[in-house]
């Protein structure tokens, strides 16, 4: 039986399953600063004040011929989309 989105209702054997990362970039955090000037003569000083933390994460897949895994992972979002509503 297939559904909608073309996988069948069993789910895939972990033997055909594989996710490869081709490039990933992590978020990561930066410090915010105050700059001073002239406090003493021809000095500029910078005072860290806050520590500021990216709120993105970027991943991208390698995907098989027939999009399996991709329709799998998507299968699995939606999942969580669902499960996610109030009712």
């Amino acid at each position: 039986m297939l559904l909608n989105d073309g996988l069948s209702a069993n789910p895939l054997p972990s033997e055909l399953i594989s996710v490869n990362c081709a490039e990933a970039s992590l978020p990561g955090a930066s410090l915010l600063t105050h700059e001073l000037n002239d406090d003493f003569s021809g000095v500029t000083e910078r005072h860290a004040y806050r520590r500021s933390y990216d709120d993105r994460a970027d991943f991208t897949f390698y995907v098989d011929r027939d999009y399996k895994i991709l329709l799998l992972f998507n299968r699995g979002l939606t999942i969580l989309r669902e499960k996610g509503k109030v009712q």
